[in-house]
């Protein structure tokens, strides 16, 4: 009997998805918002007679970066504080850590080429403050969340 209650296998699988999933529905969701949020600040939605779909597109992707997110700070946190020690441990294992480390490495670097390359587009564009931001918060939150998800799924499956 002692031997089932240990089994947290599958316990820490079905958390382990939901974490990973819910990570990148707010990656994605948060990429979206923001692209409408700068396609609205530079007139590209005005210009092609499309601003009512992205405010649209807008709100619904702004629910799908909101909920998710208000969900992980509360149920997951929640969830968090019921689990077993050893079921947290698991979640928090060597290769969570270092899949995390990565995600936040990938993350940097994403930033940095997209500093690097508004930088370069501004010595022949007028740019704008307005347009960057953005482009850098959208890239800054959203990679590492994505690459998260993409090595904790590449990791699922390798196991």
């Amino acid at each position: 009997m002692s031997v089932e209650r240990d089994n947290i296998g599958p316990e820490v699988e079905r958390l382990s998805r939901w974490r990973r999933r819910i990570l990148f529905v707010i990656g994605v969701g948060y990429i979206i918002w923001w692209a409408g949020v700068l396609a609205s600040i530079t007139g590209v939605a005005d210009a092609f007679a499309i601003a009512g779909v992205v405010n649209i597109i807008r709100i619904v992707s702004f629910v799908a970066w909101a909920v998710p997110l208000a969900l992980l700070f509360t149920v997951g946190r929640r969830i968090g504080l019921r689990l077993r020690p050893r079921v947290r441990a698991a979640l928090e294992d060597e290769l969570t850590r270092a899949n995390r480390s990565v995600a936040f490495q990938t993350g940097y670097w994403a930033l940095l080429v997209t500093v690097c390359v508004l930088f370069a587009i501004s010595q022949f564009e007028e740019a704008s403050l307005k347009a960057a931001l953005p482009i850098l918060i959208a890239v800054g939150v959203s990679v590492p969340l994505l690459r998260f998800a993409m090595l904790e799924r590449n990791g699922d499956r390798d196991g």
